[in-house]
């Protein structure tokens, strides 16, 4: 990724413009520089966090930031800023061993069950910082719950973890996510295959016709992405295509799709 991001300082300092289609180029050189630095500032912050990063790379790591604030922002709550979310402490965190997307846990049903509880209820709470990540059931759910004491609502589940807040997003969902996964549904899904990236999210985003809600209530189109996308880093879906991105991007039609449609790139 470094190697990737180290053209980004051009000796005129703007991107490349005559590269880019003839929308883009249309929206200034300003906002392209803004996001430049704003991956910059975001590197820089991560090769900062790593003491092996920092003696690799140790002109990023000196560099002063660009937005001071961002820099502020990352270091309270890495995990709700920081644009590389497999490089953020908590998605890290829960790739280790003893971790749900752990290669030998992720294909069973305890793993893809402890994933959605992770990004779908307990993400960047203090309780997925502190407590068990594996849990081998819903019940198992519940009693890490009782074990961590008497808590707030909050501490269990964050409703905002994502950024609006969604009142739906409670504990009690994990029994529903648990039903949802018997019969052995994601380990014959998985087997010792890997998955599209379409395919996977499909998995997460289903929904049966003439039901209410998705099979996995209150995930969403960004949580099934999200989830899919951090099952491309525990290796057990092919990384996206173009075709892909542009496809989910419609599909969830949030900010991204506004803004291609501002750029004239959509209709």
């Amino acid at each position: 990724m470094l190697q990737e991001l180290g053209g980004i300082d051009q000796p005129n300092g703007v991107m490349p413009l005559d590269r880019l289609p003839i929308e883009l180029r249309l929206s200034g050189e300003s906002r392209l520089r803004m996001f430049r630095d704003f991956i910059r500032d975001s590197v820089g912050f991560v090769v900062s966090s790593s003491n092996s990063l920092m003696a690799a790379h140790p002109e990023i790591a000196g560099a002063s930031p660009v937005f001071p604030k961002l820099r502020v922002a990352m270091s309270k709550d890495p995990d709700f800023t920081l644009p590389f979310h497999e490089l953020a402490p908590g998605r890290i965190c829960f790739s280790q061993q003893d971790g749900p997307y752990h290669l030998t846990v992720i294909r069973m049903t305890r793993g893809i069950y402890s994933a959605l509880i992770w990004r779908a209820i307990t993400f960047n709470t203090a309780f997925a910082a502190t407590g068990p990540k594996i849990f081998n059931s819903y019940a198992d759910f519940e009693h890490a719950q009782e074990d961590a004491g008497s808590h707030p609502p909050e501490y269990f589940c964050n409703k905002a973890a994502y950024g609006v807040s969604d009142h739906g997003c409670n504990v009690a969902n994990a029994g529903l996510y648990w039903n949802a996964l018997q019969g052995e549904l994601w380990p014959t899904l998985v087997n010792d295959r890997t998955l599209s990236f379409k395919e996977c999210y499909d998995f997460f985003s289903f929904r049966s016709k003439g039901k209410d809600g998705t099979r996995f209530m209150h995930l969403g189109g960004l949580g099934s992405y999200l989830i899919t996308a951090d099952l491309v880093y525990a290796g057990v879906v092919s990384p996206l295509t173009k075709k892909d991105l542009g496809w989910i991007v419609s599909h969830l039609n949030k900010g991204a799709a506004s803004g291609l449609i501002e750029l004239r790139l959509i209709s």
